[in-house]
């Protein structure tokens, strides 16, 4: 599936901005917008997983971590993780904000392993 493969492309990617030895703001800056990048993928592909193999029809994220949980793809615990990876999603157009990207930042490792588990039950 074409989606999986540009979910775990985008997550590598993610993985490795993350893994960066050099903490500094290019970093930071990159990782969030990998992390974007990995959150898009992974809803998207959750989405098609969902209409494919359990015909629901689910347009957003947070719908679609919902739905995952009630048809037991996911555990509840990784759908609040993964909810808490869409609010900080929706922040991130504000990163001009210094103290804001540099929380959103710090949460980044914890959405990693979220997507990583994700894409781990989706297989």
């Amino acid at each position: 599936m074409e989606k999986l493969i540009l979910a775990e492309k985008a997550l590598a990617k993610f993985e490795e901005i993350l893994a960066d030895p050099v903490k500094d703001e290019k970093t930071r800056d990159a990782a969030i917008q990998r992390f974007e990048f990995t959150s898009e993928a992974c809803w998207k592909l959750l989405q098609a997983v969902l209409k494919e193999q359990y015909l629901l029809e689910v347009r957003y994220p947070k719908g679609c971590y919902e739905a995952a949980f009630k048809v037991e793809l996911i555990d509840e615990n990784l759908c609040l993780e993964l909810n808490r990876s869409v609010k900080d999603r929706n922040l991130t157009s504000h990163t001009y904000h210094e103290e804001l990207a540099e929380q959103i930042y710090q949460q980044l490792p914890n959405y990693s392993k979220a997507f990583r588990q994700l894409l781990l039950s989706l297989r």
